[in-house]
């Protein structure tokens, strides 16, 4: 074979290779598409100045739908949109009711008492909610309870204009208010309401995840999940109601685990906690937020760090550290722990640099609070209970997989790393191919420069030294008794013996240049069902049979040039 037919052949192969790859991973992407595998993928932005997750929700629909862009907690259930009402929120979109067909008035009275059906000083209203999922699909959610914030916090910043909250207020009573509390409500057959984040860092990017609504995506997380029971409600930390959160971060009682311990080290100290506490989670907020007689313990085994007076984040204090300090933080969830670097705990503004994790400036407080840097590194899971199960709601976490999102759209790794394999394959062929075509022709080169230089090459032909010759398609092997080497004959000189690098040559055969048909001789019986061709006999029938091998006669009259048949099938001559 040329070379340019090897090469050929290794670049067909090559594209079909990387057209096989291309096709299995269309089928690995559908196979684990979300919508098809049962759940509902919500897309989240990350909003550059607060660094708040946020997805956009639409209120009412046909002609007087309104879209706004909501910041995503988990601290509240209730859903919060600023209302037209509202002078001082002039820097975000707002809600008008009285463009809206589907808002309905709510019954209650606002009030500011924690026990009211009504907790806050704004109204609240009945109105149709959707949000659109990553496929383009909208997900529908009616009669939903909505405040309409007649004041300014702030919560409406820099483009935000609302909460999309996952909680659940099972702790107020008020359960049926919230996005998870109608949804378990209106579906009593559904046990429980399953809802997946898996938030990015978004270090370099706005692409801040995703949410699974209905089941956890198993390509976002590896390995088992730490499940912990949620508790009952905690007392909140510097905030005036339970349910209405500000830039403050508090632990208002939602999702509420038991967190088993922490460690801490920096150089060759190590510090830990096993006693541990009550925690909540919440990507609405940054930090983490421990006991402050604990953070001030992380901190004294960081050199130079120093306390600061004052925090960019309410009700907290932080520590300013050096840049370059190396250090890492466990937090544990029994029986799994979760880790992260100083990639994450060393925060850089400008030319200063502070630690994430952060003290309660209420040095009473004993809970935490775990915000998005933490979150961005695991996969998390609310299980709700529905209420017409006796069964608690849970929380789990897991580690996140190594390639976030690959099965759900273009991935720029599975991409790279389709095209590296596909570069490596076609190197692997072409070196086979190389190796092949230079094996052959120095076979051929050989064979040519043998001592006798008349001897035909195309002579030589495979033959055990005796016993049967079976043939299996291309190749040629002898029966279970005849494993031996292979050797070859020259039909043109008897007894001729070639064998690797030796050849010798026998005597001439009388009638070796065939000018006439040799003697005829009986076909032997069937053996097998393969068949032999003899050069004298033309094809022995449809059927595959085995033929005796013949050793060569004294006579060269009746020396025959025997060789297995391919199998195909070929006309009688």
């Amino acid at each position: 074979m040329a070379w340019y037919q090897w090469f050929l052949l290794c670049l067909t192969l090559s594209l079909l290779h990387d057209q096989s790859l291309a096709f299995t991973v269309r089928i690995a992407k559908r196979v684990v598409d979300p919508n098809d595998a049962g759940f509902m993928t919500i897309p989240l932005t990350i909003e550059s100045n607060t660094r708040r997750y946020t997805t956009v929700v639409d209120m009412s629909n046909g002609t007087s739908q309104q879209s706004f862009r909501f910041g995503l907690t988990t601290s509240t259930g209730y859903t919060m949109v600023a209302g037209s009402s509202c002078d001082a929120c002039t820097s975000v979109p707002t809600y008008n009711q009285t463009k809206s067909v589907t808002a309905q008035n709510w019954t209650e009275a606002p009030s500011t008492g924690n026990g009211a059906t009504n907790p806050f000083s704004s109204p609240l209203i009945k109105e149709v909610c959707s949000v659109q999922q990553s496929n383009g699909t909208i997900w529908g959610y009616a009669n939903q309870t909505i405040v309409v914030a007649n004041q300014s916090t702030s919560i409406f910043t820099n483009g935000v204009s609302g909460l999309f909250s996952l909680g659940t207020n099972s702790h107020a009573g008020t359960y049926s208010d919230s996005i998870i509390g109608y949804l378990l409500s209106s579906n009593p057959k559904m046990a429980s309401l399953v809802i997946g984040m898996a938030i990015n860092s978004g270090v370099n990017s706005d692409d801040g995840g995703a949410l699974h609504l209905l089941m956890p995506d198993p390509d976002s997380f590896v390995g088992n999940v730490a499940w912990k029971t949620v508790q009952g409600s905690a007392p909140d930390v510097g905030t005036n109601t339970t349910f209405q959160p500000t830039s403050q971060p508090a632990v208002t009682g939602e999702w509420l685990v038991q967190l088993d311990g922490w460690s801490f080290k920096s150089g060759a100290d190590t510090i830990s906690n096993v006693q541990g506490g009550m925690s909540s989670v919440d990507p609405y907020f940054q930090g983490i937020y421990v006991p402050f007689a604990q953070a001030a313990q992380i901190y004294a085994g960081v050199n130079n760090a120093i306390l600061q007076g004052s925090s960019d984040t309410p009700g907290t204090q932080r520590w300013a550290i050096p840049c370059d300090s190396k250090m890492s933080f466990t937090v544990s969830f029994n029986p799994a722990s979760f880790s992260i670097d100083e990639s994450i705990l060393v925060s850089r503004q400008g030319a200063a640099c502070y630690g994430i994790i952060e003290g309660w400036a209420d040095t009473t407080n004993p809970n935490y609070l775990l915000g998005s840097q933490f979150l961005s590194t695991v996969y998390t899971i609310f299980n709700a209970s529905s209420p017409y199960t006796s069964t608690s709601s849970s929380l789990g976490f897991a580690q996140r997989a190594p390639v976030q999102g690959a099965s759900k759209g273009t991935n720029v790794g599975a991409i790279v790393g389709g095209s590296v394999g596909g570069a490596a394959f076609l190197v692997m062929v072409a070196g086979l191919g190389l190796f092949t075509y230079r094996y052959y022709k120095t076979r051929n080169k050989n064979a040519n420069t043998q001592p006798d230089n008349k001897a035909n090459p195309d002579s030589f032909e495979k033959r055990p030294s005796s016993g049967v010759i079976i043939s299996g398609g291309d190749e040629y092997i002898t029966t279970s008794q005849q494993q031996r080497k292979l050797q070859y004959r020259d039909s043109t000189h008897r007894d001729s013996m070639y064998s690797q690098d030796t050849y010798t040559k026998g005597n001439l055969s009388p009638n070796s240049t065939r000018s006439g048909p040799l003697p005829q001789q009986p076909v032997s019986p069937s053996t097998s069902s393969d068949r032999l061709r003899s050069s004298t006999h033309g094809n022995l029938g449809p059927e595959y049979k085995v033929e005796p091998f013949v050793p060569n006669t004294a006579s060269g009259d009746s020396a025959q040039a025997l060789y297995p048949v391919g199998m195909r099938r070929q006309s009688a001559t």
